[in-house]
């Protein structure tokens, strides 16, 4: 289905429940990259086509922002895009297989989300960033 890479701040638990949906999931924790800084975490799973998905909203709008506002400004806009970042906001109110599913619909529901950071929470569900 989807290609994914989870950041370090995401459960390991998670790995096995969205596999058992067929995605095809990475971590940082698996690709051995603990501490490389987001920018870095970011164009490499840019190179692999994985869909980002991290905890950390700060540094990932941030650096969404800059990806489409330079990229536009470099005339690459068309051809330099991201596989999509997912924010997630942590909440010990659901568990790994249900964050999974929750993952899941919403990689059903959209379309596309290359070029796009979706945030979700339990309360307001997705929305995206812009």
């Amino acid at each position: 289905m989807a290609r994914l890479f989870l950041d370090e701040n995401m459960s390991k638990w998670l790995i096995p429940s969205l596999a058992s949906l067929d995605h095809d999931v990475t971590s940082v924790d698996r690709e051995q990259q603990k501490g490389i800084s987001d920018a870095i975490l970011l164009r490499d799973a840019v190179r692999q086509g994985r869909v980002f998905i991290t905890h950390n909203s700060g540094h990932f709008e941030l650096l969404h922002e800059a990806w489409r506002a330079w990229s536009a400004e470099w005339n690459v806009a068309d051809i330099a895009r991201h596989a999509g970042i997912l924010v997630l906001r942590p909440t010990q109110e659901i568990d790994a297989v249900t964050l999974a599913e929750v993952i899941d619909r919403l990689l059903r529901d959209f379309q596309r989300i290359d070029n796009r950071l979706i945030r979700w929470n339990i309360r307001e569900y997705w929305h995206e960033v812009t």
